[in-house]
């Protein structure tokens, strides 16, 4: 059985961190994104590298939003509309740039099937599950996180995510949607 316990600063000492949020939904994207923000400084404060993986669809829409992260983009689009053997290939290309980060540390923030695949194959020695739905096995550690009920006062998702980037360490923060970098107005 995992552990669902985590050392007082879960960081310390790693060199690469993988969060794992390809959601084909945007809105959780944004809802999860101020939060991404925020770890991704907090991992920089730790001395972390981050790797965080999205949906390629929404990288255009997040360009300068997360400064100093490596991002991989999932091809949710182009696997769909692939053959078979374009699929294999770009599910191996995917994983294989995922795994060649060499993560330490690699987390979902979604109970999804395709972040649960991409994190237990992602190689690293420490993988977190974000909720005690997902199966076990495959997992390091499993947090207790209850997305569907959720205590009075915290039913919002954000409360959700918010208790996973809590358990990784990140210190209680406001509420608050992804932080957009817009673009400059020209001449």
């Amino acid at each position: 059985m995992p552990d669902q316990s985590f050392p007082s600063q879960p960081l310390a000492g790693l060199a690469r961190v993988a969060l794992v949020n390809p959601s084909r939904y945007l809105g959780n994207l944004l809802l999860a994104g101020g939060l991404m923000q925020d770890f991704l400084a907090h991992c920089r404060a730790q001395g972390s590298e981050l790797l965080i993986v999205l949906d390629e669809a929404y990288l255009p829409l997040l360009d300068g939003a997360l400064p100093g992260a490596r991002v991989l983009g999932y091809p949710r689009s182009r696997l769909r509309h692939a053959t078979l053997p374009q699929r294999l290939a770009l599910w191996t290309r995917c994983l294989r740039e995922l795994r060649a980060f060499r993560a330490e540390l690699a987390f979902n923030v979604e109970d999804d099937s395709v972040s649960d695949r991409l994190t237990r194959w992602s190689a690293a020695p420490c993988r977190v599950a974000s909720s005690a739905a997902l199966p076990s096995r495959g997992y390091e550690r499993v947090l207790p996180v209850d997305f569907a009920s959720r205590p009075a006062g915290r039913e919002h998702r954000w409360f959700a995510y918010q208790e996973v980037f809590g358990a990784l360490g990140l210190p209680a923060t406001t509420p608050g949607y992804l932080r957009l970098a817009l673009p400059e107005a020209g001449p």
